[in-house]
């Protein structure tokens, strides 16, 4: 198992962000109503999923030399194989 997550923040538009990390933290829309289903934190080693981000989210990526947070306005995550990538339609604040 590695001990690192490659992440990826894609727009519209293309990448926004990329970088390595070792973790990812983000919130969850658990259903259809649309309702903030929590967070959900992601480590290396992390089984793959697909999510849908809540409207408005709040993302995190943590490195070994910072902590960045992003709020979104709703996207997706995946994480397979150690790669997590978020997509999402406007620029994130």
């Amino acid at each position: 198992m590695e001990h690192i997550l490659h992440f990826r923040l894609v727009l519209p538009s293309g990448l926004f962000k990329e970088c390595d990390c070792t973790s990812v933290f983000f919130t969850a829309k658990d259903n259809e109503n649309g309702e903030n289903g929590g967070g959900v934190g992601i480590k290396p080693g992390h089984t793959n999923m697909i999510s849908v981000i809540s409207d408005p989210g709040t993302l995190k990526i943590k490195t070994e030399n910072e902590a960045i947070e992003y709020k979104l306005s709703g996207g997706f995550l995946e994480v397979k194989d150690n790669i997590v990538t978020v997509l999402t339609e406007k620029t994130p604040n």
